[in-house]
């Protein structure tokens, strides 16, 4: 089961998101653990309650600071580079650590 952490205006999009995959999942409910936690955007992270953690955002985060995570980019919809392949970004996106995916 997948619990997913994110601000209500964003409700909506993840209920046809996941409807549209099939894939169980709920809003995260304090005291239930889950196989995967998704956190969306820079909503508080619970600090329990998931085997995998996964944060998804296009912008750098609180907790890239306290972890000392290096956002090496940061751009609007652009192409990302990675060895020969090139892909569109079709919102905010971050680049971490090392360049292995180039933003440009």
């Amino acid at each position: 089961m997948i619990g997913v952490v994110a601000n209500p205006s964003e409700h909506a999009i993840l209920r046809e998101f996941f409807q549209l995959f099939k894939t169980p999942w709920e809003f995260y409910r304090r005291g239930v653990n889950y196989d995967v936690l998704l956190a969306i955007g820079d909503e508080q992270l619970p600090s329990e309650g998931a085997a995998l953690v996964i944060l998804y955002a296009g912008q750098k985060l609180r907790w890239d600071a306290e972890k000392g995570i290096e956002v090496t980019a940061e751009s609007k919809p652009a192409w990302a580079e990675f060895e020969q392949s090139r892909f569109p970004l079709y919102g905010d996106s971050v680049a971490l650590g090392r360049e292995t995916v180039r933003i440009v």
